[in-house]
């Protein structure tokens, strides 16, 4: 089966907070509240990739984008993730995929069938 990838762009996300990390007025985020990862859920194929994003928010939902994100998964079985988001599908099965920025972890649902 050939590889498909899916991208979520979060281009509309930031157009909603003025187009840049301050968000409307250019205001300076504030420290790391939470991570989101876009998509929440999604299913794919043995072999298929899945882009995932990860949104980095202070208190007040503007974006703060100066962390790194450290990606990973819960069973190495199931599939396997890049250090740029990226996750593949290597069997049927469900896995966490995690976000990790500063202490904080966004989490998603992959299913691979």
């Amino acid at each position: 089966m050939a590889a498909r990838a899916y991208t979520i762009v979060v281009a509309a996300a930031l157009a909603a907070c003025g187009g840049d990390a301050g968000g409307p007025s250019g205001l300076v985020p504030g420290p790391l509240a939470s991570v989101t990862v876009s998509p929440p859920s999604v299913t794919i194929g043995v072999g298929d990739a899945v882009r995932f994003q990860a949104l980095e928010l202070d208190s007040t939902g503007h974006f703060v984008l100066q962390f790194p994100i450290n990606w990973g998964v819960t069973d190495l079985t199931v599939a396997q993730i890049s250090d740029s988001g990226v996750a593949v599908g290597l069997a049927p099965g469900t896995d966490t995929v995690l976000a990790v920025v500063e202490t904080k972890v966004g989490r998603a649902i992959l299913r691979v069938q």
